[in-house]
């Protein structure tokens, strides 16, 4: 598929009446008074020798968490949004919205995470919001690999659901959903990096919250898709042919790695792995009663907290073939006022184990408040080629499990990809000419046999 970007500006002039009204079904949720995320830098991550550095924040708003990178956005401001419903706009319940400024991509798809209670999902959306909820339920108890038809999506863009692809199972904190690649229309109409994005859509184990968000991704092979020339040349045939065209596409995007896509959908993943929503399940007087989250406090009245300091070996992304041993260390520190001792363990909390040990000695000395430690795990990468996080906690002596700082609840984890063993080539040293060995022969001549005398 090779890039015309003529033909894109002659589509869009000939069919202008439709991208206006596509246009339109994009708009923003409405503006409301702004309310400023606790967003703060948690490290900086260590990179491979002339690679951009990564830095790690955490973004905590109304007992909804979970941390992102520089790599996605410099910034994620959250505000609460008022349920609405507009008859020119979609129905939209109370909800917390976070968004991302400096995204990596441009798109007509604004990035977002809407956190909101499903029951009052319900009582807007009535029969349609049950049905979503409905697939969404069977979809994760079930995990089929590619089932026919749309997925399960609530608050993603209006109109219809052109295509869909990537489909994953993924769980977050304290629930699971589905993730994976989608655009949208108001009719058939081609495919293209502008409106594409990767969505996950999930709830909370208690069936009480529910998660969606909308994050738009790009890909090389869609800059050079013919379907503009297509519709173009002649729109009947393009639209009558359309099932096939959305199918090749589809397969297409569904064979690609995670580092195809800008943003890599290992690091969306891993965003999503991450969250946690600690509110409480909302009573019927009360549908959105938020409580608020403390430090665990051990019984002798001191507190356990640590912070995150920096991965000290195998940075987030690393890549290992099947079967590979190896060691992963965190730097930590106690910003908690218990000392923290041999008693201590590190223990597996969720996600992918990689041979994890249920528990592990967190140290063989007393660590007191204020100071550093460095925590390791043996694992093992999984057989499978693909993406791979797990996430850790701490356990103190008398049974109470805490994590990293702000609130001492968020897990701290460790991000791998998996993928084929390469195969050994030999080594070139510029300037040298390789001499072939060449085998010594051995000739053996035999004797000249002179006849006996008479």
């Amino acid at each position: 598929m090779n890039t015309a970007h003529t033909r894109k500006f002659f589509a869009i002039v000939t069919t202008a009446v439709i991208l206006i009204g596509m246009g339109s079904a994009f708009n923003p949720l409405p503006p409301v008074p702004l309310t400023v995320a606790a967003a703060r830098q948690d490290a900086s991550t260590p990179t491979p020798t002339g690679e951009a550095e990564v830095t790690r924040f955490f973004a905590d708003f109304d007992d909804v968490s979970f941390y992102y990178t520089s790599t996605l956005s410099s910034k994620v401001t959250a505000r609460k949004v008022e349920a609405a419903a507009d008859v020119n706009n979609p129905a939209t319940p109370r909800m917390d919205v976070f968004e991302f400024d400096n995204y990596p991509v441009i798109s007509r798809v604004k990035p977002r995470i809407n956190v909101f209670a499903v029951q009052e999902i319900k009582d807007l959306g009535g029969v349609t919001a049950v049905k979503q909820l409905q697939n969404l339920d069977n979809l994760i108890g079930t995990q089929v690999p590619n089932p026919p038809g749309a997925y399960p999506a609530l608050l993603t863009e209006p109109s219809t659901q052109l295509m869909r692809a990537g489909l994953r199972y993924v769980n977050f904190q304290n629930g699971s959903g589905i993730r994976y690649l989608s655009e949208y229309g108001e009719q058939p109409w081609p495919l293209d990096n502008t409106v594409l994005f990767y969505t996950y859509q999930g709830i909370t184990g208690d069936g009480a919250y529910y998660v969606s968000a909308v994050l738009p991704v790009t890909h090389p092979g869609l800059e050079g898709d013919d379907g503009f020339t297509k519709l173009s040349e002649d729109p009947a045939k393009f639209q009558s042919n359309y099932p096939a065209y959305v199918d090749y596409v589809q397969k297409q995007l569904n064979t690609e790695p995670p580092n195809a896509f800008t943003p890599n959908l290992a690091s969306l993943d891993a965003m999503m792995k991450s969250l946690s929503i600690g509110k409480a399940t909302p009573s019927p007087a009360k549908p959105t009663a938020v409580p608020t989250m403390t430090i665990t406090n051990s019984p002798s009245g001191c507190t356990n907290e640590a912070s995150f300091v920096a991965d000290v070996t195998v940075p987030d992304d690393t890549s290992f073939p099947p079967g590979a041993n190896f060691t992963k260390t965190w730097r930590l520190k106690n910003v908690g006022t218990c000392t923290w001792t041999p008693k201590y363990k590190l223990v597996f909390q969720s996600g992918d184990a990689m041979g994890a040990p249920a528990a592990v000695t967190l140290t063989n000395a007393n660590v007191p408040p204020n100071s550093n430690l460095n925590v390791s795990v043996k694992l093992t990468s999984p057989q499978d080629q693909g993406t791979y996080q797990g996430f850790f906690k701490m356990r103190a002596p008398d049974g109470t499990v805490f994590g990293i700082a702000p609130n001492g609840s968020n897990p701290f984890w460790v991000l791998i990809n998996v993928v084929p063993p390469s195969v050994d080539t030999p080594t070139v040293v510029p300037g040298v000419t390789l001499i072939p060995i060449v085998p010594k022969l051995t000739l053996v001549v035999p004797p000249v046999l002179i006849p006996p005398s008479p």
